[in-house]
């Protein structure tokens, strides 16, 4: 999976050419007007615990801003802790989302998990973009960088 934002201020994840994000309780889906970040240089995932907040403020990969409050989202990762539950994810898998208010919120199952422990920051020090899908290659999402 790779990262998209919708509107331009919530992130998610690509899956079968749409992009899929979390709001209001729920997995949403948008297969049109999406964009997708690509990057030129390294970016790094780091645990939310060991990251101090002065660091997310300057160098986590901004996805926007609450509609509401207009607080920075940042992209997080958050992984499955409820594998082999019915219902939920098969193995411990890890999905992109928005990190809002120290809590990493992404879509899954039709619906949002929001997880407070064991979740990831993506952070880098320059080079990131968001561009629309559309103009924007298979490849060059598969490998997060700009051809």
């Amino acid at each position: 999976m790779y990262i998209c934002r919708v509107s331009g201020f919530v992130s998610g994840k690509t899956y079968n050419n749409a992009c899929h994000y979390s709001a209001a309780g729920q997995e949403n889906v948008i297969t049109i007007r999406y964009e997708v970040l690509l990057s030129d240089v390294e970016s790094e995932w780091r645990s939310f615990d060991e990251v101090k907040r002065s660091e997310i403020k300057k160098h986590a990969i901004a996805a926007g801003t609450d509609s509401n409050t207009k607080d920075s989202l940042y992209i997080c990762l958050g992984t499955c802790l409820m594998a082999g539950i019915p219902g939920n994810c098969r193995i411990a898998e890890t999905t992109p989302g928005k990190l809002y208010k120290n809590l990493c919120q992404y879509p899954f199952a039709s619906g949002e998990t929001v997880v407070g422990t064991k979740y990831q920051v993506l952070l880098t020090n320059t080079g990131y973009k968001w561009l629309k899908a559309r103009d924007v290659s298979r490849a060059e999402i598969k490998s997060g960088r700009r051809r």
